[in-house]
């Protein structure tokens, strides 16, 4: 948590919303990235951030870095211009993909 917000610079409370679809799906193993990847993709599309079910214990250290809103219980209604979708695998396989809303 600590190297996001230093990557990404931004003020406690200008920090975005931070939510796990696995929480909502489970381990799909090698499959997880796609199912992922198109949860974020329909989040950009339809104006929403799905909630990161059964994190309401937020660990000690996590909290004094990011507002525990950062983290949603419930859906939020609100548009999505980019998102960063990052996956952390077994052995080191990891990969983070950047997507962003796309106006014609």
């Amino acid at each position: 948590m600590a190297a996001w917000v230093d990557e990404l610079g931004v003020e406690k409370l200008d920090f975005p919303y931070l939510q796990s679809t696995k929480s909502m799906v489970g381990h799909c193993l090698s499959g997880s990235g796609a199912v992922e990847l198109v949860a974020t993709a329909l989040q950009i599309q339809h104006d929403f951030v799905h909630p990161s079910i059964n994190t309401e214990d937020l660990h000690e250290n996590i909290a004094t870095l990011i507002p525990r809103e950062k983290i949603p219980q419930q859906t939020i209604n609100t548009s999505i211009e980019t998102a960063i979708k990052a996956s952390f695998g077994f052995g080191d396989v990891n990969g983070c993909v950047v997507l962003r809303q796309y106006n014609s």
